[in-house]
């Protein structure tokens, strides 16, 4: 029962936020010229504020876990390789390739996967979570823009796509955060509140937005793809990540951040990347919203398995 309402109290208040959107959508309080204005005010500002301010924060000393990094990486790795090979013979619109590709191997890490860890862990215990998350996020991003220029206009185009990478702000973001957790400096007191004060409110901005730009009309005419996504992002990458971890030789401390990172659901930012990338950012934002759904039973049966079989 525990589990359950763990779970509950991390999904429940992101879906309300969902709804306020959707509902001022719905009701004429938002239009679509606002809603779009909004999703690309949460990618170039919020998302970017939250992603350098979670891996600027991040104390290296004592968490550091070469061994749990590199396989978060090889495995994330892993997961898009073959999800490039399947997903192209499953679905043949480019646009919809991409928002499954993202949608498989991209986790809500930071909003589902720091809590859970918390949870499981104890407060002031997710230090290793946090150290994974300063490493993933950037890679995530990363991958992500590889796979929508890859799959942009049906071709790849080598110059779009390296100065698309050099201009995209969650990219940017990440090469900061990096280069001041590597070099210790710290941003002058009132810019660094500043920064915290946008990052703080990055999730609820992006989860508004999340719900005013979700149109759910086309969900009977998706129902292949987010079938393909939810079964690819909540059953398979959390059965094969954690059997290969468990083979590895991760149990307690090192497993839980492995858990936050492999049975959360997609990742809310992909939403806004889709949308802001080329691809069909419809199926992404219906991906995200599903998956949390089904990420309720999924994350209990991780955690209830990884428990039963001494891992956590």
């Amino acid at each position: 029962m525990s589990n359950f309402i763990l779970t509950g109290n991390i999904v429940l208040p992101l879906f309300l936020l969902i709804a306020v959107g959707f509902t001022l959508r719905k009701t004429g309080l938002v239009g679509e010229s606002l809603s779009d204005g909004l999703n690309l005010l949460v990618f170039e500002l919020f998302l970017p504020a939250m992603i350098f301010e979670n891996i600027y924060e991040t104390k290296i000393e004592g968490v550091f876990n070469a061994k749990l990094v590199g396989f978060a990486v090889l495995f994330t790795l892993a997961v898009v390789g073959l999800a490039m090979w399947i997903v192209p013979h499953l679905e043949k619109d480019n646009k919809k390739r991409g928002a499954l590709v993202q949608g498989i191997f991209r986790s809500n890490f930071v909003i589902f996967g720091l809590p859970l860890a918390s949870a499981i862990l104890g407060e002031g215990s997710s230090g290793p979570t946090a150290l994974l998350i300063a490493f993933m996020i950037p890679l995530f991003n990363i991958l992500s823009v590889l796979v929508f220029e890859y799959f942009r206009g049906g071709r790849a185009d080598l110059r779009s796509f390296l100065v698309n990478c050099f201009k995209n702000p969650l990219i940017i973001s990440c090469a900061l955060g990096v280069f001041f957790l590597v070099t210790g400096w710290k941003l002058p007191g009132l810019l660094a509140q500043g920064v915290k004060s946008v990052a703080s409110s990055s999730s609820v901005v992006s989860l508004i937005a999340l719900g005013t730009a979700i149109q759910f009309r086309k969900v009977p005419g998706n129902a292949k793809q987010l079938a393909i996504g939810l079964l690819g992002r909540l059953v398979i990458v959390p059965a094969l990540g954690i059997t290969a971890a468990a083979l590895c030789g991760f149990r307690g401390d090192s497993m839980v951040p492995l858990l936050a990172m492999l049975c959360t659901p997609t990742s809310i930012s992909s939403f806004t990347m889709a949308k802001n990338m080329g691809a069909d950012g419809e199926l992404a934002g219906e991906l995200v919203i599903m998956s949390m759904v089904f990420s309720l039973f999924s994350i209990f049966f991780a955690v209830y398995l990884s428990i039963s079989l001494g891992l956590i």
